[in-house]
């Protein structure tokens, strides 16, 4: 996983110019699922596509429409107050590497099982999807992920029992609708900035 903050912090145009070509270049290869060489034990290089995605913040959208459907852009209306949650991690410093410690730990117990369900509804929705414009296909899987996050995310906290059925169910609709959110903005941007060209 790549994160960056503040994309193309620069003192110079040039300079700027030259780390967006080698982010694009990035985002390009992550999402083409291009193969990349890794060295065995035995010295032979072998093929394997790229597993990992890249996090960042910006000022501005990418500027070519093929980095726009590669990506999935959360606007922000306002200031984050990370007051609350500053206070949680000051209090409980090891508590949420722990959480995902836990969390991962628990899903490769399960993984064969588990990504087997996702790879056969993977299918399906791309079978499902295949009428919608290619332009906003991949916001669509994007979308389809974090949809199958939130449900490995809400099984492990049930399995855990920390919290109420309701208390569930109110996170569970507070995702859903913040992702199916996402997945509107996003497809209407794209699809104005196809309208622009």
């Amino acid at each position: 996983t790549l994160i960056f903050d503040n994309k193309c912090l620069a003192d110079t145009k040039s300079t700027m110019h030259a780390q967006e070509r080698v982010l694009d270049d990035l985002i390009r290869i992550t999402t083409n699922n291009t193969p990349r060489k890794t060295m065995t034990k035995a010295s032979q290089a072998e093929s394997e596509p790229f597993t990992g995605f890249i996090i960042g913040t910006a000022e501005y959208l990418p500027r070519a429409a093929s980095l726009l459907q590669r990506s999935l852009v959360i606007e922000l209306q306002r200031p984050v107050d990370f007051s609350r949650s500053n206070e949680i991690m000051n209090s409980y410093p090891d508590t949420l590497d722990s959480f995902f410690v836990h969390f991962l730990r628990f899903y490769a117990e399960r993984y064969s099982g588990t990504a087997a369900q996702i790879e056969q509804s993977f299918r399906a929705f791309k079978q499902k999807n295949s009428k919608a414009a290619r332009s906003v296909r991949r916001v669509d899987q994007h979308c389809f992920f974090l949809l199958w996050a939130k449900k490995l995310l809400l099984e492990y906290i049930e399995t855990l029992g920390i919290m109420e059925d309701a208390q569930l169910t109110r996170l569970s609709d507070r995702l859903q609708q913040v992702i199916h959110n996402l997945n509107a903005s996003h497809r209407a941007r794209i699809l104005e900035s196809r309208d622009d060209e």
